[in-house]
């Protein structure tokens, strides 16, 4: 598993210590964009204080703790992804 996951909103996953980029598929992009329109921003904490999230948010919408654990989880999960990096 990827210890930190930068991701750019053109849908490229830049994974740490991990090789590679992961490249967004167009679904998971109409996931991220329909995120960042409708909520705000937040910042989220792991319940060991070793995780954090920074969601850059551009609507108007505060998510809530349920909404805010979904993309927590959707993170995780390309962190999580290894087999999907491609060659820089």
């Amino acid at each position: 598993t990827c210890r930190s996951v930068e991701l750019q909103t053109f849908g490229l996953a830049f994974r740490e210590p991990c090789p590679g980029v992961r490249i967004l598929g167009e679904a998971e992009l109409a996931q991220l964009y329909g995120w960042l329109d409708r909520y705000a921003s937040f910042e989220l904490r792991g319940p060991d204080d070793r995780q954090a999230m920074v969601f850059g948010g551009h609507g108007a919408e505060i998510a809530d703790p349920g909404t805010q654990q979904e993309i927590w989880d959707w993170m995780a999960a390309l962190a999580a992804d290894e087999a999907s990096t491609a060659a820089e």
